[in-house]
């Protein structure tokens, strides 16, 4: 499975991980200029992998901001890949806390 955006792509590790290897979309090329998808990080939580899209598409867009307008934009545009990190509310049990409470 790839979770695809206008921008970017996320892989994740293997079929069961909760970690992601994260492509972001490049212009390469100097005579025959075309866009292709590069590294950009890897094993990333989605957490991480979100704020690194979001900070790519914001430093593609703007040269410079204050501030405020960073965390504005920040928010914004972290609205518009389609998650707000401050209002997710995913809760996990890891498997160590899981294998405690099944062998009591």
């Amino acid at each position: 499975m790839v979770i695809q955006g206008e921008f970017y792509q996320l892989i994740p590790v293997d079929e069961s991980s909760l970690f992601f290897d994260l492509k972001l979309l490049h212009k390469v090329g100097g005579k025959n200029p075309r866009e292709e998808f590069k590294d950009a990080g890897y094993g990333l939580t989605l957490t991480t992998a979100i704020k690194k899209c979001v900070q790519y598409a914001l430093s593609n867009k703007f040269e410079v901001l204050t501030l405020k307008e960073y965390l504005d934009e920040f928010q914004k545009t972290q609205a518009e890949i389609g998650y707000n990190i401050q209002k997710s509310s995913v809760r996990t049990c890891s498997p160590a806390k899981q294998n405690v409470q099944g062998s009591r």
